[in-house]
């Protein structure tokens, strides 16, 4: 019985799917309006050098979001803390900081 139940509700999760992507982008684009509102840029930085993430930039600057991708390759063992962990290293980190104020001081004026 009790396994029946919880396969019922399985299906009816599977019945209820939401496209996270999609709920994502929604969030973002609610965010960005109440900033906008309130005269505050809201910036995303993409740091990982994916598909998924420049997938979801181009979502992001559809819907009118200041995107700055800064992502590098992690597979490079320069930016990395490997073999300990596969975050990113203060090479990688110094990186993200020069680009973001790059970025931030040519978008936005101060």
């Amino acid at each position: 019985m009790f396994i029946n139940y919880l396969y019922g509700l399985s299906e009816n999760l599977k019945d209820r799917k939401v496209n996270e992507a999609n709920v994502s982008i929604k969030l973002l684009e609610t965010i960005n309006k109440y900033c906008k509102q309130h005269n505050i840029t809201m910036v995303i930085n993409g740091i990982h050098d994916e598909p998924i993430t420049k997938q979801a930039i181009n979502e992001w600057r559809k819907i009118g979001i200041l995107v700055n991708d800064i992502s590098v390759d992690f597979t490079k063992q320069e930016f990395n803390l490997m073999p300990y962990d596969g975050h990113p290293n203060e090479k990688a980190n110094r990186m993200y900081a020069d680009l973001t104020i790059q970025f931030l001081s040519e978008k936005i004026m101060f």
